[in-house]
């Protein structure tokens, strides 16, 4: 509403801000509006009010030792003194209250109310017919003007380069995270590939374990060229159960879909056997102590045994569950 000349409206904003800055003890902001008040005021024409609202505002300023905003209340009384004169003069003059603001505001480098403070000089010398010196202050309110303009300029630029740096950061951030989910997302899904080949494994084994009492009996019942026959089955299946071909297959998936999870494995941990990687191995994937010793081919009590060694060797408690250990390498 100030800024909109709309002065009747803005004052009743600000009475109503005014008690609400004494209640929190917000001296800083009562500051603020005592002085927009006075401001107010002074467009208004309300000299000796205005005056008052000055006075107030600058007896915080002094009290906080806030010498920015004592500047600023001494130019806002300077100002006020020349262009709406109150009835009762206070025993400074205009040009006194603003050369005391210009020289708090040199002291405190506040470029702003140094441009403010030379451009209502400007103005009190040329009423005085003074225009030697209404021209130097002239000069000095644009050389500042520009001054500032250029900071405010370069503010504004570097923020807004600073802010396209933030959101270029951000869209790359949630661009490598959606990148990241989906290779997560692939990841799961050709590690339950890889699961589903190893329990292949174990039933192709549980399978043909299950077939070798039929032939066994069958060597039992009969001789000659059917006998070698089933002999040569069962070694057939023999060879095929305890052949490393099917790990090899396994090995090679694991390495491809698990970022060398067996070599950094062995790197971090290289008192681990050769038989107990295979474990680890199975356990990423978690297969179960069962499935683990079908697809190896040997007892769940051993296994079992693998995954004490294993834990032991890697330093864990009893209770840390291996399957998530090594999901997380």
């Amino acid at each position: 509403y100030l800024w909109q000349q709309q002065y009747e409206e803005a004052l009743e904003y600000y009475r109503q801000s005014l008690p609400l800055q004494q209640q929190i003890g917000n001296r800083n902001g009562e500051f603020d509006v005592l002085y927009n008040i006075g401001l107010v005021y002074g467009y208004l024409e309300s000299g000796d009010i205005a005056l008052g609202y000055y006075n107030t505002a600058l007896s915080i300023a002094l009290a906080q030792q806030d010498r920015r905003r004592e500047s600023w209340v001494l130019l806002g009384i300077g100002r006020l003194l020349l262009y709406q004169p109150p009835s009762a003069l206070p025993d400074r003059t205009a040009l006194e209250y603003i050369l005391a603001s210009l020289s708090i505001a040199v002291n405190i480098q506040s470029k702003n109310i140094v441009c403010e403070a030379h451009e209502v000089l400007a103005d009190l010398y040329a009423l005085q017919d003074d225009y030697k010196q209404s021209l130097f202050h002239h000069k000095e309110f644009h050389r500042l003007k520009q001054e500032v303009f250029s900071e405010d300029a370069n503010r504004r630029l570097h923020k807004l380069a600073a802010q396209h740096r933030i959101e270029k950061t951000e869209k790359e951030r949630e661009l490598f995270r959606l990148k990241s989910e989906q290779l997560e997302q692939e990841m799961e899904f050709k590690l339950k590939e890889l699961a589903s080949l190893a329990l292949h494994l174990v039933e192709k084994n549980a399978f043909l374990d299950s077939i070798r009492p039929t032939l066994q009996a069958i060597t039992r019942l009969t001789d000659g060229e059917p006998l070698s026959l089933a002999h040569k089955v069962l070694q057939l299946i023999d060879g095929n159960i305890r052949s490393g071909h099917d790990w090899s297959v396994f090995n090679e998936q694991m390495q491809t879909l698990s970022n060398d999870f067996i070599e950094r494995l062995t790197r971090r941990y290289p008192v681990l056997t050769p038989t107990e990687v295979k474990v680890c191995s199975l356990l990423k994937i978690r297969l179960s102590t069962k499935d683990i010793a079908n697809l190896m081919h040997i007892t769940t009590r051993a296994v079992e045994k693998h995954r004490y060694q294993i834990r032991k060797k890697l330093d864990l408690p009893s209770d840390a569950n291996l399957s998530t250990f090594f999901a997380a390498m």
